[in-house]
């Protein structure tokens, strides 16, 4: 049998087969992540019976709370690193993750705000608990730049095939406005998730050890690494970046069955939600390779004209219903070269910050990360509840005002990851 070859050599040396064992465990997140983008707002309203407002502040109670544990969690796994692996993490939640999943898609009746409320609270809980840590493996892996942007697009694409099963998933099952469907969808997906992520972190190994400093396990405080990594210009921006470019990838994503079911066309509304993992799926390595070619602000650039330019088409009057899905497929295209790029840039910044600051920041950094694209996952069924509410909150509209404000963002990138390959400082 031929070894697979490695994407690094030395000791950041990542084979093909542990690339694709690391991208099980993104399939196995996005089990519950695919679920929760395309499926748990649409469940709130039209199964569960919450109001468009009352699902929205749901979603907005699921965002308070990352707020406080993202960056307790990401920190507390930093301070304890030397101790435990980020894998010791994952496989700590994993089991937790299943029936967070599971419980938040039991139907209940309308009376039942309370048990909503804490069941979607234990969803988020327990998603970032392994979450953080998993994508903190990117820069434990390897810290070679190239590696990691090879290793993030395949993870993306390990994400994409778990979104892909999950759409299947739900599309073989009824599509009524009735318990048998979503529900039962879940379930599957929560029994699923758990051997993909065991799997994944049996077959890793994390050969970056992180800096030794006083600060582990006692010196630095939430509030100190938090502010410390707040001082760096690079992490705002970067941090911005993740939430503009999540607040349009999941506002586009949460609101296609709303679109089609206006449209009378819940099946095709249905089909397209194949869209985002799909074009993860067979793109991931083409938005990696024009990283690598062009750098990495020029593949921002095109992925935020190309989602803004598919909106405006999707928003022609006059255009008929498959001209529609066809401007909100090149959208949804352009959304997943955002994924791709913006999380690639993480690792690349941790490389940099750690050295300097001469203690583990990975998963402090991945879970400031997590929580702006969570924070932008609150805020868009907010925008979404609006348009649904107000025939003057055009959805596709207001996505083309954030997909500009995306674009404005990365005209004015400026970091020295820029490119897949930057200069020695």
């Amino acid at each position: 049998m031929t070894p697979s070859k490695p994407v690094a050599s030395g000791e950041n040396a990542v084979t093909s087969r542990e690339r694709y064992s690391y991208a099980l465990g993104d399939t196995g997140f996005n089990f519950v992540w695919a679920t929760i983008e395309l499926y748990l707002l649409f469940y709130y309203v039209n199964i569960a019976g919450l109001s468009p407002g009352t699902a929205g502040a749901v979603f907005l109670a699921g965002a308070a709370l990352d707020l406080c544990a993202d960056p307790l969690i990401g920190v507390l796994i930093d301070r304890h690193a030397k101790r435990f692996s980020a894998r010791f993490w994952v496989v700590a939640a994993t089991p937790a993750l299943g029936v967070a999943l599971l419980f938040t898609f039991i139907p209940r009746g309308n009376d039942a705000l309370p048990a909503i409320i804490l069941t979607h609270l234990l969803l988020r809980l327990t998603y970032s608990l392994g979450n953080i840590p998993y994508a903190a493996l990117t820069a434990r892996l390897t810290s070679d730049p190239i590696a990691q942007l090879r290793l993030t697009a395949t993870r993306m694409q390990g994400a994409a095939i778990g979104g892909l099963i999950a759409a299947a998933i739900f599309i073989s099952l009824p599509l009524s406005y009735s318990w048998a469907g979503i529900p039962v969808g879940a379930l599957c997906l929560a029994v699923l998730s758990q051997p993909f992520l065991l799997i994944s972190m049996a077959r890793v190994r994390e050969r970056v050890l992180p800096p030794s400093s006083p600060a582990d396990e006692s010196g630095r405080s939430v509030p100190g690494t938090i502010g410390w990594l707040l001082r760096d210009a690079q992490v705002l921006r970067l941090l911005l970046l993740i939430f503009v470019g999540g607040l349009a990838i999941t506002t586009l994503h949460k609101s296609l069955l709303f679109q089609f079911a206006a449209l009378e066309d819940l099946e095709t509304g249905y089909l397209l939600t194949l869209g985002p993992p799909l074009s993860l799926l067979l793109t991931a390595p083409v938005w990696s390779a024009l990283a690598g070619r062009a750098g990495m602000k020029a593949a921002l650039f095109v992925s935020a004209l190309m989602f803004f330019a598919g909106l405006v088409a999707a928003d022609l009057e006059g255009f008929v219903e498959a001209l529609v899905a066809i401007g909100l497929m090149v959208s949804i295209i352009a959304g997943a070269g955002l994924s791709v790029l913006f999380w690639s840039l993480v690792p690349q910044t941790i490389s940099r910050i750690e050295p300097e600051a001469g203690t583990a920041l990975a998963s402090s950094l991945f879970g400031a990360a997590n929580l702006s694209r969570k924070l932008a996952q609150a805020v868009a069924p907010q925008l979404i509840a609006l348009s649904l509410l107000s025939d003057a909150v055009n959805i596709v509209r207001t996505e083309m005002l954030i997909g500009l404000v995306l674009i404005a963002i990365v005209f004015a990138w400026r970091s020295s990851n820029a490119r897949a390959v930057p200069a020695t400082d």
